[in-house]
């Protein structure tokens, strides 16, 4: 079945209008590569269930309908997947609310479902919040309770509240009101905090009030009181709790007041209109621009990115790191919404980002979560976006007969198709061509026949370039998506494993590794390093596991499907795809990611192969 994210471009799309790209990832708040990635699982999805995407190049996309009621059912099986999803959270909100035991009758006749439903979710739950360092206590006759630390309690209950796309609190007016209420404090204050941190300080302030009310006040240390009360920061708290007990009717205790300015030393930012990136060192103290040098230094080291001289990385990291120390320090969450589709559209980064949260634990002994992995990947993203645009284009080699006429035509229209794709280094005949350096030539495009002897591709076209060329040399020059099957062949397939532990499957993946390539003697304990300090499960029961740094020399990747579910960092996986990805990135390693990124969104095709015996049933999957 689909995601919600792209059941929501169907919602779109049934408008009946045509849609651009952009103008969808617009909408929906995500980045046009997500929304072609989406394109892509719909165009090979929709057509098993009635309907399929009609796409123009310059015009955008058209959903087409062909059986309404094929199409209808998918969406509602859809739906009953999310639906107790959906359940599970607000049960989770209903157990965090409260100090005191809640029992199962109350809870189904609050979320109008029968105690049986409930009993069913209640299991999913207590899973989930156990991975998350909180203990469900079940009493007869009493009912179920949440037992923690405020501060966990706090931190869970937050991740609950954003979860739930449906309560009314969120996008409420009193919510606004806080909002422009803590926005105002802050500039009256001269403090700087970044979007992000003025909603992590509103809901903040909208779960303390809520904790409150159910008799919870936050736990703070004594020496964290006396140290945090005598920062600037302990002052615009006092402000700000004094104008939103104001609004709430409550008065917040000291206790609240010190938690408020943790929230707001993990929140500050520097603005980089007002101090310039080359002023960076004069806000950040050298402690944290060397421990960010190191950072980068790491990642250069293990994943050849050429980036420890990026001074632009370099103080977007240290600027970065200067709240999230703080953040680290008082075990403050900051969520990233962003997360999934930063671990799709940058892998690479990703990684990265994995082996600068190990270095950072090394230097500060704090601990690094996915979300704020995920910030740190966009830094290094970006960087990599800046290679990427200063990157020479694919220069081409312009041959024809006589070298005059019929070649400059076929540059202009050239020109004009590929402009700011590929560079035309020039024009010649067959004759000049024999004698004309390639060195600085990537591909030859010739309206006549060419000895293939020569050292570089060759494109054969037609004077006036027809629609069969232009695809050929898209081929060539673009990032053209392949199959999985490109990289895994059939005897790197392993289907229905009977294996019930993450540890045995990684076991047997490795010794398939070890007798068909030459691989370092602690790979299973490189792929479990990279599992500790963050699970690789994707998404639609996928995990991808992989060395905490590239290892191989080629691309390999290994496929194993399993009779059931296993428990891989908290998610059901039952598709596992060994990653060993090579030393020195290319733009093939960026296909082979974007075409497992394609196969792991469609859920029919997930489903299917989970489904699979045999190798005929599996490879057209992967194709």
């Amino acid at each position: 079945m689909l995601s919600k994210r792209q059941i929501g471009i169907l919602k779109l799309l049934e408008l009946g209008d045509r849609y651009t790209g952009e103008q969808i990832a617009g909408m929906l708040g995500v980045t046009a590569r997500t929304v072609r990635t989406d394109m892509r699982v719909l165009s090979n999805t929709l057509p098993t269930f009635g309907a399929f995407i009609d796409s123009k190049r310059g015009k955008g996309y058209r959903l087409i309908l062909q059986d309404s009621e094929a199409y209808n059912h998918m969406k509602m099986q859809t739906q009953e997947m999310e639906d107790q999803s959906d359940r599970v959270t607000k049960l989770a909100l209903l157990l965090l609310q409260r100090k005191t035991y809640l029992k199962l009758e109350d809870a189904a006749e609050t979320l109008y479902v029968s105690e049986s439903t409930i009993k069913n979710d209640l299991k999913v739950l207590k899973k989930d919040l156990e991975r998350r360092g909180l203990t469900v206590i079940t009493k007869p006759r009493y009912g179920i309770r949440v037992i923690g630390s405020e501060r966990q309690l706090r931190n869970v209950y937050r991740t609950f509240l954003e979860a739930d796309t449906t309560i009314p609190g969120l996008k409420g007016q009193l919510y606004q009101q806080l909002r422009h209420l803590v926005v105002s404090v802050l500039q009256e204050e001269d403090t700087l905090v970044t979007e992000i941190g003025v909603d992590n300080l509103v809901i903040h302030i909208w779960i303390a009030s809520e904790r409150m009310d159910a008799g919870l006040v936050a736990d703070i240390s004594k020496s964290d009181k006396e140290h945090l009360s005598r920062l600037k920061e302990y002052q615009v708290a006092q402000k700000l709790a004094k104008s939103v007990g104001n609004v709430l009717g409550v008065e917040l205790p000291t206790d609240e007041v010190v938690y408020m300015t943790m929230h707001l030393l993990g929140a500050k930012s520097v603005s980089y209109e007002d101090k310039g990136m080359k002023d960076f060192t004069k806000v950040v103290n050298s402690r944290i621009i060397e421990i960010s040098a190191s950072l980068l230094r790491v990642a250069d080291e293990h994943m050849q990115l050429s980036l420890a001289n990026d001074n632009e990385l370099l103080s977007g990291i240290a600027l970065h790191l200067k709240p999230a120390l703080n953040r680290f320090k008082y075990g403050l969450t900051i969520r990233n919404p962003m997360l999934s589709e930063i671990k799709q559209a940058y892998p690479k980064a990703f990684d990265a980002s994995v082996l600068m949260g190990k270095k950072l634990q090394e230097l500060t002994d704090v601990s690094i979560n996915e979300d704020e992995l995920g910030y740190l990947a966009l830094h290094v993203g970006a960087a990599m976006e800046r290679q990427e645009s200063q990157r020479v284009k694919k220069r081409a080699l312009v041959v024809c007969a006589t070298g005059i006429a019929s070649s400059q035509l076929l540059y202009y229209k050239l020109q004009a198709r590929f402009s700011g794709r590929m560079e035309i280094a020039g024009t010649c005949s067959a004759a000049d061509l024999q004698r004309r350096s390639l060195e600085d030539i990537d591909l030859i495009i010739t309206t006549v026949p060419l000895p293939e002897t020569l050292s570089k591709p060759i494109i054969n076209v037609h004077t006036l370039l027809r629609d069969s060329d232009v695809g050929h040399i898209e081929r060539i020059i673009a990032d053209r998506l392949q199959t999985l099957s490109a990289y895994i062949p059939a005897d790197h397939i392993f289907l229905q494993l009977s294996y019930t532990k993450r540890d045995d499957v990684l076991q047997f993946l490795v010794a398939q590794m070890e007798k068909r390539f030459i691989v370092p003697s602690n790979l299973l304990a490189l792929i479990k390093e990279r599992e500790e300090m963050a699970p690789t499960f994707q998404e639609n029961f996928v995990a991808v596991p992989h060395p905490i740094y590239p290892v191989m020399d080629e691309p390999v990747v290994l496929c194993c499907t399993l009779q059931r579910p296993i428990d891989w960092g908290g998610h059901e996986v039952q598709i596992i795809f060994l990653f060993c990805v090579p030393k020195q990135y290319n733009e093939g390693l960026q296909q082979l990611y974007e075409s497992m990124v394609v196969f792991i969104e469609d859920r029919q095709k997930v489903k299917q192969l989970i489904q699979a015996q045999d190798l005929a049933a599996c490879l057209p999957l992967l194709s």
